[in-house]
């Protein structure tokens, strides 16, 4: 697993999701590909598995479907659609 770019925690930071950022503290992740779907080659689909120390783990496991939204979201930023394809 990689560190959480610091990237994501800034974009989380500007747009005031402070304590989100600091969720992901010492977290690191992964992008997992689990196949295609449809008839197009690049429709790839993809999982963004963030581990996180304990504490933090416990309150992101409990965060709203917004909140996880938000992280999705900043973690386009870095890693576009596109891009995950040929992360493989």
């Amino acid at each position: 697993m990689d560190d959480i770019r610091e990237g994501i925690r800034e974009v989380l930071t500007t747009s005031g999701d402070q304590n989100i950022a600091d969720l992901l503290e010492g977290a690191s992740h992964e992008i997992i590909g689990s196949g295609t779907y449809g008839s197009r080659v690049h429709s790839v689909l993809s999982t963004f598995v963030v581990a996180a120390p304990p504490k933090s783990a416990a309150l992101l496991n409990n965060l709203s479907t917004g909140q996880r939204e938000k992280i999705k979201k900043a973690a386009l930023l870095f890693y576009p659609t596109g891009s995950i394809y040929r992360t493989f």
